[in-house]
Order: structure tokens, then sequence, then C-alpha cells
């Protein structure tokens, strides 16, 4: 999956769960009424700004959507909350993403909460409460407008 994950469960428990909970090969599902609108089986936070792009040409609402993710971070939280859906179920949700989804009164459920994901986004973005900022972010990288840290060596995990 590209993320390491801070353990409340033992990792054995967490492998069979998402085996069980993750198998579409679809990392994110989009549903209005039931009816799936839109899927992705993209990495990191590329399925969300997929979404973003389709919002913009599809005349609902996304309010009355549900969003299907199988990891939300804080990262990923303040995207939705940016995107304005109504509904997020997360396999696996980090505290910090809860929280912020939570203030913003986002209905949400998940599958296992953990205390965050090991991962730079959800460190950059941990106390962020600009949804924008995320975006910008994530809209640079995409099109490579974000440098690696100066200094750091090995696998920059975005």
């Amino acid at each position: 999956m590209g993320f390491r994950i801070y353990y409340l469960d033992h990792g054995k428990t967490l492998r069979r769960r998402m085996n069980k909970t993750g198998s579409t090969k679809n990392t994110l599902e989009v549903y209005l009424k039931g009816k799936t609108i839109f899927s992705s089986r993209g990495k990191w936070l590329t399925p969300l700004m997929e979404l973003d792009g389709f919002l913009q040409t599809c005349r609902c609402n996304p309010a009355e959507l549900t969003v299907q993710d199988k990891i939300v971070g804080q990262a990923a939280a303040l995207l939705l909350k940016r995107l304005r859906i109504g509904y997020v179920k997360a396999h696996i949700m980090s505290r910090p993403a809860k929280a912020t989804l939570e203030r913003n009164m986002i209905s949400h459920d998940f599958d296992l909460l953990i205390e965050r994901i090991d991962c730079r986004t959800e460190e950059m973005f941990l106390h962020e409460t600009d949804a924008g900022k995320v975006y910008r972010f994530v809209k640079a990288k995409m099109s490579g407008g974000v440098q690696k840290s100066p200094g750091k060596q090995g696998n920059n995990k975005y």
C-alpha cells in the first residue's frame, strides 16, 4: 500500500482486515444514492484530486455523496472538507482526520481508527486547518512543482 501505519491493533489483524475489506482494486469509490458514480485506483491523494476534477463536470451535490476511501489521513480529510463531501467511509482513519471531519460536521465511519499514518503528508499537515493549503500542495506535487527536502536521502513518501 505504500503507507506504514502506527498500529493500535496487531499488524496481522490489520493485514487480515485489509485483505477482507480491501477486496476491490479501487482505492476510492464515490456513491450517489447507493450507485457508484466515480472510482479510482490511484495512490496517495491522487484519487481525491481526480474526484475534484470529476465534481467540476458532475451535476451532483457533493453533500449528497458518500466517499469510500481505503485510508483517510489528515490531508485527505481536509481535501474532503474542501470538496464538501457529505459522508466519508474509510477502512483506516487517523485520529487527526477524524477530528477534522468532526470539526467540519462531516458524517463519517471507519473500520479501524489509528493514532496517525506514518507518512510525510500526515506529518506536514497534522495541525493544519486550511484545506486550500493542502490542495495547493498536492496539486503542485502532482505537477512536479514540489521539491524534496534538501539533505534528505531515500524514499520520499508523500
